[in-house]
């Protein structure tokens, strides 16, 4: 069990490491770099609050799963660090990847499993970049329209363009959910579709429509997809 926290200890001692060497850099009379005065600002002390801050918020998104709970903390330690944004970062991802994994079984055939077994398997999930609070107070994987309406999320117009007009079945679906589940907090204009079309275009060696492709090529590009 001692070897099973050697990553968290070890993350603790570096934290307290970095943390008095920024320090001292900061009371220095030598000019220092927007970057570490943005850290220096950003890096405060880790208390025991701090800690039973994300010690209470792992207890609550992942009830009856104490040894998961276990398993992020020592896999993933910097999720220690983010007590500061439980309620900007780490809450919105966790509601994120709930939506996204929806009632999908696990390998144990449970249904609604496959959410834990995605945070078992690679914890860093937690910690994805983008899925967040903005400016304005929507979450970034919302995007609003023209008429100002935020009902349909990142994850629903990307799963419903690779399934419409890509033509991923739904276990090609399940299989890009299961190994890559932050393609869905993507932008699907900026990003997802961009990139399909240029895999298109490396296929068939021409500028052409994903609707007018025969669909032997349509059926090898969802297979390149997936």
């Amino acid at each position: 069990k001692r070897q099973q926290w050697a990553r968290a200890r070890n993350y603790l001692y570096q934290y307290r490491a970095n943390l008095s060497r920024s320090t001292t850099s900061s009371s220095s009379t030598e000019p220092t770099t927007k970057k570490r005065k943005r850290t220096t600002r950003n890096r405060g002390p880790l208390t025991i609050t701090h800690l039973q801050q994300i010690i209470s918020f792992l207890e609550t998104t992942f009830p009856n799963h104490p040894g998961l709970q276990a398993h992020i903390l020592q896999s993933t330690p910097r999720i220690l660090s983010k007590h500061h944004s439980i309620e900007s970062r780490l809450l919105p991802t966790v509601e994120f990847l709930k939506e996204l994994y929806g009632d999908m079984a696990g390998s144990d055939g449970k249904e609604g499993s496959m959410f834990f077994e995605a945070i078992k398997r690679n914890s860093n999930l937690l910690l994805v970049q983008g899925v967040g609070y903005v400016g304005d107070g929507t979450t970034t994987r919302i995007e609003e329209n023209k008429s100002g309406d935020h009902s349909t999320s990142s994850a629903a117009k990307v799963e419903e363009y690779l399934e419409n007009v890509v033509g991923i079945s739904s276990q090609g679906m399940a299989k890009l959910k299961k190994n890559q589940p932050t393609l869905f907090q993507l932008s699907l204009g900026n990003k997802v579709q961009p990139a399909v079309e240029y895999l298109l275009s490396l296929l068939l060696g021409c500028n052409s429509s994903i609707d007018s492709i025969p669909p032997k090529q349509k059926k090898l590009l969802a297979k390149i997809v997936t």
